[in-house]
């Protein structure tokens, strides 16, 4: 988990950032622009939280885009082999 630390955090508030800047953002112009039923969103958007649908999501998506999964057993291969070389030296 610690090499996908940052990668999470950034994916938290991110989400974070959408969910309260640019959702209500996006219904005030549609207000404006459409409809004034649209307003009606913006106080919505901020009392749903939807963090549990879609930071999985995105995280899921990330692995999957980033192709940085490791086998377990290569990660403890990895380290036993380097120290057996070293004793050899």
């Amino acid at each position: 988990m610690k090499q996908y630390g940052l990668a999470l955090l950034v994916i938290v508030i991110g989400w974070e950032l959408v969910e309260d800047i640019i959702v209500p953002f996006i219904f005030w112009q549609l207000g404006i622009h459409v409809n004034s039923a649209f307003f009606a969103g913006i106080p919505a958007s901020l009392l749903l939280c939807f963090h549990w649908f879609m930071v999985p999501i995105l995280w899921t998506a990330w692995i999957k885009i980033s192709g940085k999964k490791e086998d377990v057993n290569e990660h403890i291969c990895s380290h036993v082999c380097e120290a057996k070389e070293h004793d050899h030296e």
